[in-house]
């Protein structure tokens, strides 16, 4: 074992995005435990749904007018698209957790500062 005087000082970590990296809306997010012992969550973003199939008018002279909107097709209510699942152990989730309830009183602390500064710009969505 290293005596605590060969052990690095510091590490440098390097982020490097993978080829299907993007960046996602996450409005909620569903899961639990999983068969195999651990954490798993699917993140979601939730919106309305997108029409399957529009018919439109032709106009007189050829061209594309208005929406039919009896001839419309498409679901129902809300769609709540999940956009990845992320299954992790019990010590990640913890640390993950962390980092979130760290990263929410900073931004509560934001919105407090710039409340008390009399700047009404910085709304807790995030929004301007």
């Amino acid at each position: 074992m290293p005596s605590e005087e060969d052990l690095p000082k510091a590490i440098s970590v390097d982020y490097l995005k993978s080829q299907g990296y993007r960046v996602i809306k996450v409005d909620g997010a569903i899961g639990g435990i999983s068969q195999r012992g651990e954490f798993m969550m699917s993140l979601w973003n939730e919106r309305v749904p997108i029409p399957q199939h529009v018919s439109y008018a032709v106009t007189e002279n050829g061209k594309l007018g208005t929406e039919i909107p009896a001839e419309r097709v498409g679901r129902g209510g809300l769609v709540r698209e999940v956009e990845f699942s992320a299954s992790m152990s019990l010590n990640v989730a913890e640390s993950i957790a962390t980092w979130i309830q760290k990263h929410v009183r900073e931004f509560k602390e934001a919105i407090a500062k710039t409340n008390e500064a009399g700047v009404d710009n910085l709304k807790k969505d995030g929004t301007t």
